[in-house]
């Protein structure tokens, strides 16, 4: 049973542009923009933070949609297909950045200075940057602590589903990182700087939004009454969602801040795009085949960002051509990289997957 989830591309498109866009003055080192034309756009888009949760709810949410479609279908999960169709999807793209990102860094460090060690290496290599953002040098490679995640999560979540329901394992999920940051590092609660790289590993694992993506997902295959309430709060979810992007709150908080914006976007991913009366409509040609590069558009922007900021420095021009490059950029990946490996029948299901 394959379902298509309305107005995601758009969100997905919306929190990958937050986070190109967020991230031009942290990569920009000495070339960044203007700030003040910057500052025009901040109330206007996520903080790069909040932008990482909604991807991981949204990861989450699709990805066991699909698992226990097929649960449903065939009685079992076959775990080999779906690690196949995750790295069809995932490694060719990741390869490609991972590459241009190595022979770059030689190349960029005299400019900004960033550069690998070993660990960040292996981490790269190992799709577990989290751990070399944490505990190594990562270079230009640094945003790909986020697929690290993902990719852990992907490595359970089937086997677990063939043995628990779905609220057992994100009870798990809960108490297991909760409990380790309490007995860890309680500064990580409610802290996200300043940090040992122990507690900067924590902050980073936010293993928690993917399960709470998974239990939307269970929620809507289970048509359980929780979605009612859910659909109620369609509203309220929408007012804390514009508070969230309108106000600079998300270096305030630690774990608990990240879960609570992690709730609030399982709300809101259920009621766009389940919700039968729901108010919030997304859907747009152009906006869904953006949403469908997405992938690209957070893969390749920091190659964008420290490639162009050189030749326009300090002009409020990178904030356009920067987003725009990036565009054209994924686009070309999407069209001549990703989609070749992602034959009729696989595209068809995961064209909601990141």
């Amino acid at each position: 049973m394959r379902h298509y989830f309305p107005s995601l591309n758009a969100l997905r498109f919306y929190a990958a542009i937050s986070i190109v866009i967020g991230h031009i003055y942290g990569y920009s080192g000495q070339f960044e923009p203007n700030r003040i034309f910057g500052m025009w756009l901040e109330p206007f888009l996520m903080s790069g933070t909040d932008a990482v949760t909604l991807f991981f709810v949204l990861s989450g949410f699709l990805i066991t949609t699909i698992l226990l479609n097929e649960q449903i279908e065939n009685g079992t999960i076959n775990v080999r297909s779906f690690y196949l169709r995750r790295a069809r999807r995932i490694l060719p793209l990741y390869i490609l950045a991972t590459v241009l990102s190595f022979a770059a860094a030689p190349i960029l460090s005299p400019l900004y200075g960033r550069h690998y060690d070993l660990l960040g290496l292996l981490s790269t290599v190992m799709l577990s940057g989290h751990i070399g953002l944490a505990f190594g040098m990562i270079g230009l490679t640094g945003h790909f602590w986020s697929i690290g995640i993902e990719e852990w999560f992907y490595a359970t979540i089937p086997n677990l589903l063939k043995r628990w329901r779905v609220p057992i394992i994100v009870a798990a999920v809960f108490i297991a990182r909760y409990s380790l940051i309490l007995v860890t590092a309680p500064d990580a609660l409610t802290e996200r700087y300043n940090l040992s790289p122990w507690e900067d590993l924590l902050i980073f694992s936010r293993f928690d939004a993917m399960a709470l993506g998974a239990l939307a997902a269970w929620f809507f295959k289970k048509r359980h009454p929780v979605l009612k309430l859910i659909y109620k709060l369609e509203s309220l979810t929408v007012v804390l969602m514009l508070i969230l992007i309108a106000l600079p709150v998300a270096d305030m908080g630690g774990a608990l801040y990240d879960t609570v914006v992690a709730i609030i976007s399982m709300s809101l991913i259920l009621n766009v795009s389940t919700n039968p009366h729901t108010w919030v409509k997304l859907e747009h040609p152009l906006i869904n085949a953006l949403g469908q590069r997405s992938y690209g558009l957070y893969m390749l922007h920091p190659i964008v960002t420290f490639i162009l900021s050189p030749l326009f420095p300090n002009n409020v021009l990178l904030l356009v051509l920067i987003p725009l490059t990036t565009i054209a950029t994924a686009s070309l990946s999407y069209r001549y990289l990703e989609q070749p490996f992602l034959k009729p029948p696989l595209a068809e299901r995961i064209s909601n997957t990141t």
